[in-house]
């Protein structure tokens, strides 16, 4: 049986995801003690008087916390950058249709990446589009190199440096 190689490469901005969810859970952990101290009635001024404030105020952490963990749901699994056999595709995280980028195959001249990796710059028609990537994790940028040189040895182009 023939090998068959995959129809495309997803790469997510998985990199800046851990530190949205920590911040979340921080948010919603200092949500429940505020909620519950105020409940409890053991907040005290310098004084020593009772605080009198609603538990309620405790919703806006939460909120603040149940956004941040949509954001790195939403970091980790939506793509930043595809690698198809048709083109190299570059996902804004909202509004996708309007600011999405797309490199065709035929119209690539080149691709060349940092020594770091940490951005790559594909020539179009004399032009050059400089694309970050620290979004995505370190690991998956070697892997993204790998499918773009691989891809472009496919074509015929010059191998990416």
């Amino acid at each position: 049986m023939a090998k068959r190689r995959p129809n495309e490469v997803r790469f997510t901005r998985s990199a800046r995801a851990p530190f949205f969810l920590a911040a979340g859970v921080t948010l919603v952990l200092l949500s429940a003690w505020l909620f519950l101290g105020a409940w409890s009635g053991s907040y005290e001024d310098s004084k020593g008087k009772p605080l009198d404030w609603s538990p309620w105020w405790a919703l806006l952490p939460f909120a603040a916390g149940l956004g941040t963990l949509e954001l790195a749901r939403l970091l980790s699994r939506r793509a930043y950058v595809l690698v198809n056999a048709i083109a190299i595709e570059i996902f804004p995280l909202f509004g996708a249709p309007k600011g999405m980028l797309v490199f065709p195959w035929p119209e690539v001249s080149e691709v060349k990446f940092e020594e770091n990796t940490e951005s790559m710059r594909v020539h179009v028609d004399d032009e050059a589009k400089c694309i970050s990537l620290k979004p995505i994790a370190r690991h998956q940028r070697v892997l993204l190199q790998r499918a773009i040189e691989g891809r472009m040895e496919e074509c015929g182009h010059r191998e990416a440096e």
